[in-house]
This record gives structure tokens, C-alpha cells and sequence, in this order.
């Protein structure tokens, strides 16, 4: 490069996107946990896949942004063929574990979801997105990352001669099938509870509150198909300046993680969201939108819905005797009349006086 020659170099915007999206997802993440522990210390199974994504999302984070400041964004002519090698190795091990950072934070979404309990129709989606998710996010992806080449080091050095590899159609296809199942896995997150909704008799505000935190998980699906085009463009038009071009396709990838680590936090934050809404909005638009008319987070909600007696498809999967109520930590739960229990609870922790709740233990 001839003296005070410039060339482009792209690690910049990769920087300012990696750094903003792991401040927003260790925020939300960190945010869900707290409320969820001071709500129960033991946590549940949600929070144990949302604690493995965090872990997963911030190591290949901290690997992607490694990469940017080793070479990643720069020019052929800028770097050298050590470089090039360094640069794809830290942006390998960065999207190994952002890839499964997704699936510990849909295997999370799961496992939330699975607690409503509506139907058996309805778990069975479920069940089948948790095999997507196990095929498509994980063992699928493994087998690319460290079976499909020997010695492995190949999968990012091209400098290594002779390598016993599988074919490179493999990893593409693996590569499609990985954000075509983040696609469907986001549509049936957001479409499902929805779907579900208009069959409970809850009230508008709080239906559409949590319509809305199940739509936001087509944010994700937008990045999904973002990247999943960028992947194609850079596998079919790209032929030189690759660390160049390959600083977008690592910034949606960080995206994609820290949107659906972001969604998967959200359910359980609704009723946390609900309180803020109420404290900040004139009370003339909350009566607008029915905000007055649902009970406060953590006292014994009122029954918000009749029996479900509907001739629905799905009406015989769901026993005549149990209504749908919002329960006292925003979650819509089974209620059945033949077991409530009332039971003592310490609320200090929310900064409320001891008092009664009943905790609604139905059989579904």
C-alpha cells in the first residue's frame, strides 16, 4: 500500500453492533433472572436454558469482537494470509456458540411456553419445535463445526494441505437449514399463543399485551432471513476482500442471538412491563386501552375468563371443568375449581405487606 493511501475498513460498524446488542441482552437477561428469582430462588427450567444462552451468546460475542480487532472488515491488501487465518478462526468459535446460543434461548421459549398448558394439540407443536430445535440448532450445526473436517483447524486454515473434509455443500446446506428452522421456529412462537388467545376469555389489554411479546419474536425472524440472504450472497458473489464482507453477516448473526435472547426474556417481564405502562401513561389512556381493569402483579387475580365450552377443534382437549385466569406474576394458567388452595405469602420482596394469595394448582 503506497504511502497515505487509505483503504476501507468495516470492523468499526461490527464494533458498535456487537457491543450495543450484548449491553441490551445481558440487561434483559440479567433483568428476567432477578425478577424470576425473587419471584421463586430455585428459577425454573426457562431460566436454566436462558442462563446457558447468556453464557453461550457472551463467549461468542467476546469471540466476534476479537475477531474485528484482529482484521475482520479490512481489505486483501491490508492483511496477510496469517491474518486471514486468525480472522476466520475467531469467527468460527464466535458463530459456533452464537449458533447455540439461539437454541438454548428457543429451547427456553419452550419451556415457558409448555407451562401454559392449553391443550395437548397445543404441546405438541411445541414438542415438535423442541425437536427442530435439537436437530437444526445443534446437532446439525456440531457435526459442520467439528466433524466435518480432520484435522479440524482445516474448517478455518486454508493453509493446511491435503484435509480429509466432507463436502462444502454440507456446511451450506447446514447453514439454510439453521436459519430456515430459526424462521419457522419464530412463526410458531408468535402464532401459537395468539392462536390461543381467542379462545380465553381474558381482558383486551391484557390479550394484547401478550400478543405483543410473542410478536416480538418476528424481529428475530426479520434478521433470520436477513442473514440467510447475506450467507448466499457472500457464498455465490464474494470471491475476494472476504473478512471484508463477512463483518455483515457477523453482525446478524450477533443480532439474531440477541433478539431471541431479548424475546425469550420478554414473557416472563410482561407483568413487570404491565406496572411500569401504569405508572408512566395518564391514566385517561390506560382506561382507553383497559389497563384499569386488570388486577396488580402480585396480589389473587380475579377469574378474567368463563369455561371454555366452544365446539372448537381443539374443545375436547381441554377438560369442561377449568377456566384460564392471569396469574398473580402475569402468567395465563389452568384454574380448576375442584383444587385451589390458599396458601400464606411473604411479599416483602416486592415491597408489599404480608397477605393471602391463592396458588392455583390445576391437574393440566
Amino acid at each position: 500500500m503506497m504511502a497515505g493511501e487509505h483503504h476501507s475498513d468495516r470492523s468499526g460498524t461490527g464494533k458498535v453492533v456487537n457491543i450495543t446488542s450484548t449491553i441490551l441482552m445481558t440487561f434483559f437477561g440479567m433483568w428476567r433472572l432477578i425478577v424470576r428469582f425473587r419471584i421463586n430462588p430455585r428459577l425454573g427450567w426457562s431460566d436454566y436454558w436462558i442462563v446457558l444462552a447468556l453464557l453461550s451468546a457472551e463467549i461468542g460475542h467476546g469471540w466476534a469482537l476479537a475477531s474485528l480487532y484482529s482484521g475482520e472488515g479490512r481489505l486483501d491488501v491490508d492483511i496477510n494470509i496469517e491474518i486471514k487465518a486468525r480472522v476466520r478462526f475467531l469467527t468460527f468459535i464466535g458463530g459456533a456458540f452464537n449458533t447455540y446460543a439461539v437454541g438454548f434461548a428457543k429451547l427456553s421459549i419452550c419451556a415457558y411456553l409448555l407451562g401454559l398448558n392449553f391443550s395437548h394439540i397445543y404441546r405438541r407443536f411445541v414438542y415438535s419445535s423442541i425437536m427442530i430445535i435439537l436437530i437444526c440448532n445443534f446437532t446439525l450445526p456440531m457435526m459442520s463445526h467439528w466433524v466435518s473436517c480432520r484435522p479440524v483447524q482445516a474448517s478455518w486454515d486454508v493453509r493446511i494441505k491435503s484435509p480429509d473434509c466432507w463436502p462444502v455443500t454440507f456446511k451450506t446446506t447446514v447453514a439454510y437449514i439453521q436459519g430456515g428452522s430459526n424462521v419457522v421456529t419464530d412463526l410458531l412462537y408468535a402464532a401459537a399463543p395468539i392462536i390461543y388467545l381467542r379462545r380465553i376469555h381474558l381482558s383486551r389489554y391484557t390479550k394484547w399485551g401478550v400478543r405483543l411479546v410473542f410478536l416480538m419474536a418476528l424481529f428475530g425472524t426479520a434478521v433470520s432471513i436477513a442473514k440467510i440472504y447475506q450467507f448466499g450472497y457472500l457464498l455465490l458473489k464474494v470471491k475476494t476482500d472476504t473478512v471484508y464482507h463477512t463483518v455483515t453477516t457477523t453482525a446478524l448473526s450477533v443480532s439474531e442471538n440477541s433478539l431471541c435472547i431479548i424475546v425469550a426474556c420478554l414473557p416472563p417481564l410482561r407483568r413487570t412491563f404491565d406496572d411500569l405502562l401504569k405508572k408512566v401513561l395518564p391514566r385517561r389512556v390506560l382506561q382507553s386501552i383497559g389497563a384499569l381493569n386488570s388486577r396488580p402483579g402480585y396480589d389473587l387475580p380475579t377469574i378474567y375468563t368463563t369455561k371454555i365450552n366452544s365446539d372448537g377443534e381443539h374443545s375436547h382437549n381441554i377438560p369442561s371443568d377449568k377456566d384460564y385466569v392471569e396469574g398473580i406474576h402475569g402468567r395465563i394458567i389452568c384454574r380448576s375449581p375442584k383444587s385451589v388452595a390458599c396458601e400464606e405469602r411473604v411479599a416483602a420482596v416486592f415491597g408489599k405487606s404480608r397477605g393471602k394469595y391463592c396458588a392455583i394448582r390445576g391437574r393440566g
